[in-house]
Protein backbone atom coordinates (compact mmCIF):
# COMPACT_ATOMS: atom_id res chain seq x y z
CA UNK A 1 0.00 0.00 0.00
CA UNK A 2 2.78 2.46 1.04
CA UNK A 3 2.56 6.05 -0.18
CA UNK A 4 -0.57 5.37 -2.22
CA UNK A 5 -2.54 4.41 0.90
CA UNK A 6 -1.09 7.31 2.85
CA UNK A 7 -2.30 9.73 0.17
CA UNK A 8 -5.81 8.32 0.42
CA UNK A 9 -6.06 9.16 4.08
CA UNK A 10 -6.07 12.95 3.84
CA UNK A 11 -7.99 14.57 6.73
CA UNK A 12 -11.49 15.98 6.08
CA UNK A 13 -13.42 18.37 8.32
CA UNK A 14 -16.87 18.56 9.96
CA UNK A 15 -18.53 18.61 13.37
CA UNK A 16 -21.49 17.04 15.23
CA UNK A 17 -21.68 16.87 19.03
CA UNK A 18 -21.14 13.66 21.01
CA UNK A 19 -20.65 13.77 24.76
CA UNK A 20 -19.80 11.53 27.65
CA UNK A 21 -22.83 9.97 29.33
CA UNK A 22 -22.23 12.18 32.37
CA UNK A 23 -22.29 15.39 30.31
CA UNK A 24 -25.29 17.47 29.23
CA UNK A 25 -27.33 16.59 26.13
CA UNK A 26 -25.55 17.22 22.81
CA UNK A 27 -25.76 20.62 21.10
CA UNK A 28 -25.78 20.19 17.33
CA UNK A 29 -23.27 22.42 15.54
CA UNK A 30 -22.64 20.75 12.15
CA UNK A 31 -19.99 22.35 9.96
CA UNK A 32 -19.03 19.52 7.59
CA UNK A 33 -19.57 16.01 6.26
CA UNK A 34 -18.00 12.61 6.08
CA UNK A 35 -15.88 12.07 2.98
CA UNK A 36 -14.59 8.98 1.27
CA UNK A 37 -14.82 6.80 -1.80
CA UNK A 38 -16.63 3.68 -2.87
CA UNK A 39 -16.11 1.30 -5.80
CA UNK A 40 -17.74 -1.86 -7.11
CA UNK A 41 -16.52 -4.07 -9.95
CA UNK A 42 -17.96 -7.27 -11.36
CA UNK A 43 -16.31 -9.27 -14.13
CA UNK A 44 -17.50 -12.26 -16.13
CA UNK A 45 -15.73 -14.00 -19.00
CA UNK A 46 -17.40 -11.92 -21.69
CA UNK A 47 -18.63 -8.85 -19.82
CA UNK A 48 -17.18 -6.31 -17.42
CA UNK A 49 -19.06 -3.63 -15.48
CA UNK A 50 -17.57 -1.06 -13.14
CA UNK A 51 -19.29 1.33 -10.74
CA UNK A 52 -17.43 4.11 -8.95
CA UNK A 53 -18.69 6.73 -6.52
CA UNK A 54 -16.88 9.29 -4.39
CA UNK A 55 -17.67 12.33 -2.29
CA UNK A 56 -19.62 12.92 0.89
CA UNK A 57 -21.03 9.93 2.76
CA UNK A 58 -23.16 8.18 3.61
CA UNK A 59 -23.66 6.32 0.35
CA UNK A 60 -24.71 2.85 -0.76
CA UNK A 61 -24.93 0.93 -4.02
CA UNK A 62 -25.05 -2.51 -5.63
CA UNK A 63 -24.10 -4.10 -8.94
CA UNK A 64 -25.28 -7.50 -10.23
CA UNK A 65 -24.36 -9.18 -13.52
CA UNK A 66 -25.56 -12.59 -14.68
CA UNK A 67 -24.26 -13.83 -18.01
CA UNK A 68 -25.40 -17.00 -19.78
CA UNK A 69 -23.26 -18.05 -22.74
CA UNK A 70 -24.39 -20.83 -25.05
CA UNK A 71 -21.36 -22.69 -26.38
CA UNK A 72 -23.19 -25.42 -28.28
CA UNK A 73 -26.55 -27.15 -28.19
CA UNK A 74 -27.38 -27.91 -24.53
CA UNK A 75 -24.01 -26.51 -23.56
CA UNK A 76 -23.99 -23.33 -21.45
CA UNK A 77 -21.83 -21.43 -19.01
CA UNK A 78 -23.65 -19.30 -16.43
CA UNK A 79 -21.57 -16.72 -14.58
CA UNK A 80 -22.88 -14.44 -11.84
CA UNK A 81 -21.00 -11.68 -10.04
CA UNK A 82 -22.58 -9.42 -7.40
CA UNK A 83 -21.01 -6.60 -5.40
CA UNK A 84 -22.81 -4.35 -2.93
CA UNK A 85 -22.03 -2.18 0.06
CA UNK A 86 -22.36 1.06 1.96
CA UNK A 87 -20.26 3.59 3.85
CA UNK A 88 -21.48 5.79 6.69
CA UNK A 89 -24.76 4.04 7.43
CA UNK A 90 -26.92 1.38 5.74
CA UNK A 91 -29.37 2.76 3.19
CA UNK A 92 -32.25 1.06 5.05
CA UNK A 93 -31.45 2.84 8.31
CA UNK A 94 -31.22 6.59 7.56
CA UNK A 95 -31.45 7.53 11.25
CA UNK A 96 -28.57 5.35 12.45
CA UNK A 97 -26.10 7.54 14.36
CA UNK A 98 -23.15 5.19 14.81
CA UNK A 99 -20.71 5.04 11.88
CA UNK A 100 -20.37 1.80 9.95
CA UNK A 101 -19.27 0.38 6.60
CA UNK A 102 -20.17 -2.92 4.94
CA UNK A 103 -19.47 -4.85 1.73
CA UNK A 104 -20.43 -8.12 0.09
CA UNK A 105 -18.95 -9.88 -2.95
CA UNK A 106 -20.41 -13.01 -4.57
CA UNK A 107 -19.26 -15.01 -7.61
CA UNK A 108 -20.62 -18.24 -9.10
CA UNK A 109 -20.02 -20.35 -12.20
CA UNK A 110 -22.13 -23.20 -13.56
CA UNK A 111 -20.99 -25.27 -16.56
CA UNK A 112 -23.52 -27.48 -18.36
CA UNK A 113 -21.68 -29.33 -21.10
CA UNK A 114 -24.53 -31.28 -22.72
CA UNK A 115 -23.34 -33.24 -25.75
CA UNK A 116 -20.42 -30.93 -26.50
CA UNK A 117 -16.97 -32.54 -26.72
CA UNK A 118 -14.06 -30.33 -25.69
CA UNK A 119 -13.27 -27.74 -23.04
CA UNK A 120 -16.00 -25.66 -21.44
CA UNK A 121 -15.03 -23.04 -18.90
CA UNK A 122 -16.23 -19.93 -17.12
CA UNK A 123 -15.10 -17.41 -14.52
CA UNK A 124 -16.66 -14.66 -12.42
CA UNK A 125 -15.21 -12.07 -10.07
CA UNK A 126 -16.76 -9.45 -7.77
CA UNK A 127 -14.90 -6.72 -5.90
CA UNK A 128 -16.12 -4.04 -3.51
CA UNK A 129 -14.02 -1.39 -1.77
CA UNK A 130 -15.01 1.40 0.56
CA UNK A 131 -13.13 3.97 2.59
CA UNK A 132 -14.51 6.53 4.99
CA UNK A 133 -12.76 9.57 6.48
CA UNK A 134 -14.22 10.80 9.76
CA UNK A 135 -13.50 14.24 11.24
CA UNK A 136 -13.65 14.86 14.97
CA UNK A 137 -12.73 17.50 17.52
CA UNK A 138 -12.02 17.21 21.24
CA UNK A 139 -13.09 20.17 23.39
CA UNK A 140 -13.54 20.75 27.12
CA UNK A 141 -9.79 20.24 27.70
CA UNK A 142 -6.98 22.84 27.62
CA UNK A 143 -6.28 23.73 23.98
CA UNK A 144 -3.32 21.78 22.65
CA UNK A 145 -3.69 18.84 25.05
CA UNK A 146 -2.54 15.76 23.17
CA UNK A 147 -3.42 12.17 23.82
CA UNK A 148 -5.34 9.16 22.58
CA UNK A 149 -9.05 8.58 22.11
CA UNK A 150 -10.01 4.89 22.29
CA UNK A 151 -12.94 4.03 20.04
CA UNK A 152 -14.57 0.60 20.20
CA UNK A 153 -15.37 -1.08 16.88
CA UNK A 154 -17.21 -4.33 16.15
CA UNK A 155 -16.29 -6.30 13.03
CA UNK A 156 -18.18 -9.35 11.83
CA UNK A 157 -18.86 -11.39 8.68
CA UNK A 158 -17.84 -14.59 6.92
CA UNK A 159 -16.23 -15.92 3.75
CA UNK A 160 -16.74 -19.21 1.94
CA UNK A 161 -15.41 -21.01 -1.13
CA UNK A 162 -17.37 -23.92 -2.60
CA UNK A 163 -18.80 -26.40 -2.43
CA UNK A 164 -17.40 -27.64 -5.71
CA UNK A 165 -19.93 -29.86 -7.47
CA UNK A 166 -19.27 -32.14 -10.51
CA UNK A 167 -18.40 -33.60 -12.84
CA UNK A 168 -18.29 -37.10 -14.30
CA UNK A 169 -15.35 -36.31 -16.59
CA UNK A 170 -12.23 -34.23 -16.07
CA UNK A 171 -12.81 -30.94 -14.28
CA UNK A 172 -10.79 -28.12 -12.79
CA UNK A 173 -12.25 -25.80 -10.15
CA UNK A 174 -10.83 -23.03 -8.01
CA UNK A 175 -12.14 -20.22 -5.87
CA UNK A 176 -10.88 -17.32 -3.82
CA UNK A 177 -12.56 -15.13 -1.21
CA UNK A 178 -11.02 -12.43 0.94
CA UNK A 179 -11.66 -9.44 3.15
CA UNK A 180 -9.30 -6.76 4.42
CA UNK A 181 -10.08 -4.10 6.99
CA UNK A 182 -7.90 -1.13 7.91
CA UNK A 183 -8.53 1.61 10.45
CA UNK A 184 -6.57 4.32 12.21
CA UNK A 185 -5.23 2.89 15.47
CA UNK A 186 -5.95 -0.75 14.58
CA UNK A 187 -3.39 -2.98 16.31
CA UNK A 188 -3.10 -6.33 14.51
CA UNK A 189 -0.75 -9.27 14.15
CA UNK A 190 0.34 -8.96 10.51
CA UNK A 191 -0.52 -12.33 8.96
CA UNK A 192 -2.25 -11.13 5.79
CA UNK A 193 -1.13 -11.92 2.24
CA UNK A 194 -0.35 -9.01 -0.11
CA UNK A 195 -1.30 -6.14 2.22
CA UNK A 196 -0.17 -5.37 5.75
CA UNK A 197 -1.49 -3.78 8.93
CA UNK A 198 -4.99 -5.15 8.35
CA UNK A 199 -7.54 -7.44 9.87
CA UNK A 200 -7.95 -10.11 7.20
CA UNK A 201 -9.48 -13.38 6.14
CA UNK A 202 -8.35 -14.88 2.83
CA UNK A 203 -9.21 -18.38 1.60
CA UNK A 204 -7.98 -19.94 -1.65
CA UNK A 205 -9.31 -23.32 -2.61
CA UNK A 206 -8.27 -25.54 -5.49
CA UNK A 207 -9.53 -29.02 -4.62
CA UNK A 208 -8.28 -30.85 -2.66
CA UNK A 209 -6.03 -28.13 -1.15
CA UNK A 210 -7.07 -25.14 0.95
CA UNK A 211 -4.82 -22.18 1.75
CA UNK A 212 -6.06 -19.95 4.58
CA UNK A 213 -4.62 -16.67 5.85
CA UNK A 214 -6.46 -15.43 8.91
CA UNK A 215 -5.86 -13.20 11.93
CA UNK A 216 -9.28 -13.46 13.55
CA UNK A 217 -10.88 -10.29 12.16
CA UNK A 218 -14.30 -11.00 13.69
CA UNK A 219 -14.02 -9.46 17.12
CA UNK A 220 -14.27 -6.23 19.07
CA UNK A 221 -11.35 -3.90 18.32
CA UNK A 222 -10.22 -0.89 20.32
CA UNK A 223 -8.89 1.81 18.00
CA UNK A 224 -6.22 4.08 19.52
CA UNK A 225 -6.71 7.42 17.74
CA UNK A 226 -4.43 10.42 18.45
CA UNK A 227 -5.94 13.86 19.08
CA UNK A 228 -4.97 17.42 19.89
CA UNK A 229 -7.66 19.27 21.87
CA UNK A 230 -9.18 22.25 20.08
CA UNK A 231 -8.05 21.09 16.63
CA UNK A 232 -9.94 19.16 13.97
CA UNK A 233 -8.42 15.69 13.73
CA UNK A 234 -9.56 12.69 11.70
CA UNK A 235 -9.48 8.93 11.47
CA UNK A 236 -10.33 6.50 8.68
CA UNK A 237 -11.83 3.08 8.07
CA UNK A 238 -11.35 1.06 4.89
CA UNK A 239 -12.86 -2.29 3.87
CA UNK A 240 -12.16 -4.50 0.86
CA UNK A 241 -14.13 -7.57 -0.23
CA UNK A 242 -13.35 -9.92 -3.15
CA UNK A 243 -14.81 -13.18 -4.47
CA UNK A 244 -13.57 -15.17 -7.47
CA UNK A 245 -14.86 -18.44 -8.94
CA UNK A 246 -13.77 -20.44 -11.96
CA UNK A 247 -14.62 -23.82 -13.43
CA UNK A 248 -13.49 -25.83 -16.46
CA UNK A 249 -14.82 -29.14 -17.75
CA UNK A 250 -12.93 -31.34 -20.18
CA UNK A 251 -15.67 -33.26 -21.92
CA UNK A 252 -15.04 -36.41 -23.96
CA UNK A 253 -17.20 -39.03 -25.59
CA UNK A 254 -17.82 -40.56 -22.17
CA UNK A 255 -20.61 -38.09 -21.41
CA UNK A 256 -21.47 -34.71 -19.95
CA UNK A 257 -19.55 -32.91 -17.22
CA UNK A 258 -21.57 -30.47 -15.14
CA UNK A 259 -19.62 -28.24 -12.74
CA UNK A 260 -20.79 -25.71 -10.13
CA UNK A 261 -18.60 -23.37 -8.09
CA UNK A 262 -19.39 -20.53 -5.66
CA UNK A 263 -17.29 -18.01 -3.69
CA UNK A 264 -18.44 -15.24 -1.37
CA UNK A 265 -17.12 -12.63 1.02
CA UNK A 266 -19.98 -11.32 3.16
CA UNK A 267 -19.13 -8.33 5.34
CA UNK A 268 -22.31 -6.40 4.67
CA UNK A 269 -23.45 -6.02 8.29
CA UNK A 270 -20.13 -5.40 9.36
CA UNK A 271 -17.70 -2.77 10.71
CA UNK A 272 -19.56 -0.58 13.22
CA UNK A 273 -18.27 1.87 15.82
CA UNK A 274 -19.59 1.13 19.31
CA UNK A 275 -18.85 4.19 21.39
CA UNK A 276 -15.91 5.97 23.02
CA UNK A 277 -14.07 3.94 25.66
CA UNK A 278 -12.01 6.80 27.12
CA UNK A 279 -9.59 9.64 26.43
CA UNK A 280 -6.09 9.69 27.93
CA UNK A 281 -3.32 12.24 27.76
CA UNK A 282 0.12 11.57 26.29
CA UNK A 283 1.26 10.15 29.66
CA UNK A 284 -1.63 7.69 29.80
CA UNK A 285 -3.64 9.54 32.45
CA UNK A 286 -7.43 9.27 32.22
CA UNK A 287 -9.11 12.51 31.12
CA UNK A 288 -12.55 13.78 32.14
CA UNK A 289 -14.78 16.69 31.18
CA UNK A 290 -14.19 16.28 27.47
CA UNK A 291 -16.62 16.57 24.58
CA UNK A 292 -16.04 14.94 21.17
CA UNK A 293 -17.68 16.25 18.00
CA UNK A 294 -17.87 14.53 14.60
CA UNK A 295 -19.69 14.68 11.25
CA UNK A 296 -23.27 15.89 10.97
CA UNK A 297 -25.89 13.27 11.78
CA UNK A 298 -23.51 10.94 13.63
CA UNK A 299 -22.46 10.43 17.24
CA UNK A 300 -19.17 8.73 18.18
CA UNK A 301 -20.77 7.70 21.47
CA UNK A 302 -23.66 5.92 19.71
CA UNK A 303 -23.72 2.17 20.26
CA UNK A 304 -23.71 -0.40 17.48
CA UNK A 305 -26.74 -2.62 17.04
CA UNK A 306 -26.66 -5.81 19.11
CA UNK A 307 -27.29 -7.93 16.01
CA UNK A 308 -25.44 -9.39 14.13
CA UNK A 309 -22.54 -9.15 16.56
CA UNK A 310 -22.67 -11.03 19.83
CA UNK A 311 -19.11 -10.38 20.94
CA UNK A 312 -18.87 -8.40 24.16
CA UNK A 313 -15.24 -7.55 24.86
CA UNK A 314 -11.92 -6.99 23.04
CA UNK A 315 -9.83 -10.08 22.36
CA UNK A 316 -6.18 -10.10 23.55
CA UNK A 317 -3.58 -9.99 20.80
CA UNK A 318 -2.36 -13.50 21.63
CA UNK A 319 -5.80 -14.89 20.85
CA UNK A 320 -5.47 -13.79 17.22
CA UNK A 321 -3.40 -16.89 16.52
CA UNK A 322 -6.15 -19.32 17.49
CA UNK A 323 -7.77 -19.34 14.06
CA UNK A 324 -4.68 -20.25 12.06
CA UNK A 325 -5.33 -24.00 12.16
CA UNK A 326 -8.92 -23.79 10.98
CA UNK A 327 -8.48 -25.01 7.41
CA UNK A 328 -12.11 -25.81 6.78
CA UNK A 329 -13.53 -26.39 3.35
CA UNK A 330 -16.03 -23.67 4.07
CA UNK A 331 -14.56 -20.85 6.09
CA UNK A 332 -17.17 -20.39 8.80
CA UNK A 333 -18.11 -17.28 10.73
CA UNK A 334 -15.66 -16.61 13.56
CA UNK A 335 -16.70 -14.81 16.74
CA UNK A 336 -14.77 -13.74 19.77
CA UNK A 337 -16.00 -14.98 23.13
Amino acid sequence: MGAARAAMFAAPFGVFLATQAANAAPIFTPVGNLTGSFSLRVITTHEQKIFNASGNGPYASSLDVTEITQIFTNTTVTEQATAEGFAGRPALDPLQQNLSIGLKSFASVAVRSGSYIGDVSGAAQAEARSQLFVPFMVTGLPTGTTGTMTLRLKLDGDIAVGPFIGGSNGTQKSGYAEMYFWATGLNVIDLCPYYGNAACWALYRAAPTDVLRFNNPNQVWDLAIPFSAGSVDSFNMQLWSTAKASATAWVNAGGAADVDNVSKSDYLHTAALDGIVDLRDSSGNLLTGWTVTTAEGFDLNARAAADPLSVAAPVPQAALLLGLGLLWRTARRGRAA
